[in-house]
């Protein structure tokens, strides 16, 4: 009776923990990529995964983008380029439409070691949400589920990736298509969003969001081969992009400097700094522009004493010219004056 009335308090606490996950409120609500990282991680093979992935008792997939009321059956295929391996999850919408719901890149480099991330699909969880393994992720029951206390490249002791990389190993590629779906496969209904993170999900300690690409060359050879249905693109039209999901952040969105101020605050307010400096240049220069034109004036009346004083200047200037005429005159009288006329001689 005591270990019911436990069992009953200790649901009652975590499940509401995980229903409160934010909402997206994009069609990437119904596929919990942390959940579909962990079926990767805990899957030997691809052919498992895809399995796995479209099972009812995994409570991962909850995916209707055609509308039609059945779960869809999601795809797997691994598209590999030299030490890349792309592996997309695809869902036909119909006979003609298929659409990309997520791709988990994964790259191993000279030194062994493996790159593993989760990417939505733009159209169903907005731009670059993705998902990668925390520090230390939890290996597959293969290696006895110990902890490794390595960083998050330990992907590289993951079972899929071992067999991804066997020099045996033949590509993946689903055989399955619309209208042909293996004998396991039972489509269900899918459920309310707080049904589905309803769901203990005790694996969210495992991974988190991140908003850089580990492998740019990896999510650029995707690209090439990334499947959008127009279907999709007319019915969830597109909208912002969402905030990260659960506390799981590898990287917050709004970076914090040394003083835990966010950058976007600091920047909004050495705007406001600039714009008042600027402010205050402007009201100078206006004083200037009026000091200038209360100056003008004063010039214009100086311009005119001077011109005014100009004319006094050329009288002033004629009458020494004359008054020297006349000193000259007085100074070096006519010989013909300063002669005494001689008398006349018999």
């Amino acid at each position: 009776m005591k270990k019911t009335a436990l069992f009953l308090i200790f649901s009652l606490f975590f499940i509401p923990l995980f229903a409160q996950q934010p909402q997206l409120g994009l069609p990437g609500d119904n596929l919990d990529l942390y959940g579909v990282l962990n079926l990767f991680q805990n899957s030997p093979t691809l052919e498992d995964f895809e399995r796995s992935l479209n099972s009812p008792d995994s409570k991962v997939n909850n995916l209707d983008l055609n509308g039609d009321g059945q779960i869809d059956y999601l795809r797997v295929i691994d598209n590999v380029n030299g030490s890349v391996h792309d592996i997309i999850l695809r869902d036909d919408i119909n006979a003609n439409e298929s659409q990309d719901v997520a791709v988990i890149e994964v790259e191993r480099y000279a030194n062994n070691q493996v790159h593993v991330q989760i990417v939505g699909d733009e159209a169903l969880y907005g731009k670059n949400y993705i998902v990668e393994p925390q520090q230390n992720t939890p290996n597959p029951g293969y290696r006895g589920n110990v902890i490794v206390n390595r960083t998050y490249y330990a992907p590289d002791s993951w079972a899929i990736v071992g067999f991804m990389y066997a020099p045996t190993y033949v590509i993946w590629n689903s055989p399955f298509h619309w209208g042909f779906f293996p004998r396991f496969w039972h489509p269900w209904h899918p459920v309310s969003y707080n049904v589905y993170y309803g769901y203990p999900r005790p694996y969210y300690n495992y991974y988190r969001r991140t908003n850089y690409f580990n492998s740019p060359m990896a999510h650029a050879y995707y690209m090439t081969h990334r499947s959008s249905s127009s279907y999709v693109r007319r019915t969830y039209p597109a909208r912002p992009e969402p905030s990260p999901r659960g506390h799981q952040e590898s990287a917050p969105i709004h970076q914090v400097n040394r003083e835990n101020r966010p950058v976007e605050n600091i920047h909004q307010n050495q705007n406001n700094q600039i714009h008042q400096d600027n402010q205050t240049t402007h009201q100078v220069n206006n004083q200037n522009q009026k000091i200038h034109q209360t100056s003008q004036p004063v010039n214009n009346q100086n311009q005119k004493i001077h011109q005014t004083s100009h004319p006094v200047n050329n009288q002033n200037q004629k009458i020494h010219q004359t008054q020297h005429t006349t000193t000259h005159q007085e100074s070096h009288p006519n010989k013909t004056n300063s002669r005494e006329k001689e008398p006349e001689r018999k």
